[in-house]
């Protein structure tokens, strides 16, 4: 089992949890189902996704105030745990 954290920043490094008010989602998916979504945390800007088994997943960050609105990153956790 293993956990994908992610992160939202800027283009200068600060962490975004929100836009307007409203906080940026991020959806972690895997073979084109979602498989957990949440908003990111308010203080950290980062979304902690749990006791994920090894395989192929997707993290999509997503805000309508951001351009893209949503942007898809590929993951493959390995079954030590690695990240790759």
């Amino acid at each position: 089992m293993a956990d994908i954290i992610a992160v939202i920043r800027n283009e200068q490094g600060a962490g975004m949890a929100s836009i307007d008010g409203e906080f940026v989602i991020v959806l972690v998916a895997s073979e084109g189902t979602v498989l957990d979504q949440q908003p990111v945390m308010l203080r950290s800007a980062i979304a902690i996704f749990a006791n994920l088994t090894p395989g192929a997943y997707t993290v999509l960050a997503r805000h309508s105030s951001l351009t893209p609105t949503a942007l898809p990153y590929p993951y493959r956790l390995l079954q030590r745990g690695a990240l790759r």
